[in-house]
């Protein structure tokens, strides 16, 4: 597997390394998304496929450890903060599809659901399907999310003022 992923890569250059860059960057997309959705979601969206697919575990759930790396300041020296727990997945369609989840945490179920969407949303005819009915609504909860937790953490902000004495 990993030769026809450097031959793909040499093609780079060409339309079709356009649309396989174009490609990753979506299949990036959803995997992002996929996530950092909450187990819950996973599975109610998991529940409403009008048919369940049939799959084998390549790589049944599993849980590790990852370095993680920061920079100072976001974009400073480079430095190693700790580490986190991360669950992964590997799955296979019964096309011969294959799906990786990877999820910060524990939870093998929640692995093992991204695992399955991303098999499902490399399939050219339901993909349109899935990311209007599972993707795109997650997403949308994730940035209301995000953007309710600044608003509680702007309502704390403290401003500090500094004055000399004698001012």
């Amino acid at each position: 597997m990993r030769q026809e992923h450097e031959s793909e890569t040499s093609s780079a250059g060409t339309e079709n390394g356009a649309d396989l860059h174009d490609g990753r960057e979506q299949r990036r997309h959803w995997l992002s998304v996929l996530a950092h959705a909450l187990p819950r979601e996973l599975e109610r969206a998991f529940q409403q496929l009008p048919d369940p697919p049939e799959y084998t575990f390549l790589r049944r759930p599993e849980t590790g450890l990852v370095l993680v790396e920061a920079r100072t300041g976001g974009t400073g020296g480079l430095f190693y903060p700790g580490e986190a727990t991360v669950t992964r997945c590997t799955i296979q369609l019964k096309d011969g599809t294959l799906g990786v989840g990877y999820v910060l945490g524990s939870d093998m179920r929640r692995a093992e659901r991204v695992a399955v969407f991303d098999a499902l949303l490399q399939n050219e005819r339901l993909r349109g399907r899935l990311m209007t009915a599972v993707v795109e609504p997650l997403e949308r909860r994730q940035k209301e999310r995000r953007r309710l937790k600044r608003a509680r953490a702007a309502s704390t902000r403290v401003e500090f003022l500094t004055l000399r004495r004698g001012e």
